[in-house]
């Protein structure tokens, strides 16, 4: 997840990893520091809920509304917010009633 996103180089992110490591970095002028980082066992096979919130200088990581990372800095005040992803396989499983509605696909 990106949050204050002046462009590729100036930006926070918040990152989680299939090795249940979690990270919040700080990326100003293409130059990377880790600012909070931690190991948290992410529940494979489930949907986790994740929330990066930003409030003037603090930023705080949540997975499945527990805080799991908190880290201080105000470098970057401004700027979009966006998700990526690298190297993510996901699963999916459609019912008939769901392809009748339009709706999107469940991730099984």
């Amino acid at each position: 997840m990106f949050c204050r996103y002046v462009d590729q180089s100036t930006h926070y992110q918040a990152i989680l990893r299939v090795t249940n490591r979690v990270e919040i970095r700080k990326t100003v002028n293409g130059v990377v520091t880790v600012l909070a980082a931690a190991n948290y066992p992410l529940e494979r096979d489930r949907y986790n809920s994740v929330r990066f919130r930003l409030v003037e200088d603090q930023l705080q990581l949540f997975v499945n509304q527990t805080l799991v990372l908190s880290a201080r800095d105000d470098e970057i005040p401004q700027g979009q917010f966006g998700l990526a992803t690298h190297r993510a396989r996901q699963r999916r499983r459609y019912s008939s009633s769901s392809r009748e509605r339009g709706l999107t696909a469940r991730r099984s």
